[in-house]
């Protein structure tokens, strides 16, 4: 049995929020966790967004595209994405499944900042 994907949202000021991911993210459970994460997302102007992993102990190829199209959003609203505290296994199936190359711009549009890197 799947757990459930919960999620917390604390304003640390400054439009700065930390977003603390828990339990698995899978296709069988993905789609409501977006749906209510992308509501509470509206809600917020962040200027920085820290995903916070340390509590997500699964994560497929569903869940990682769940985290990229979040990072679209976030990235598009001019805000900073950043990934914190990734659990080994979760590292290794973002790895997999190129979580980096899914969310970076066509080389065209990135920045010299290095902020896609």
């Amino acid at each position: 049995m799947t757990a459930e994907a919960v999620f917390r949202i604390k304003d640390s000021g400054a439009g700065k929020f930390i977003v603390t991911i828990a339990g698995e993210l899978y296709t069988s459970n993905a789609a409501s966790f977006v749906v209510s994460l992308n509501e509470e997302l509206r809600k917020i102007r962040a200027k920085s967004v820290n995903f916070d992993l340390a509590e997500l102990t699964g994560i497929d190829d569903f869940g990682v595209a769940v985290l990229a199209g979040i990072k679209k959003k976030v990235n598009e609203q001019r805000g900073v994405f950043i990934l914190s505290n990734i659990q080994p296994a979760v590292h290794e199936t973002l790895t997999v499944y190129n979580f980096d190359k899914l969310t970076a711009p066509p080389p065209a549009l990135r920045p010299s900042s290095g902020i896609f890197t």
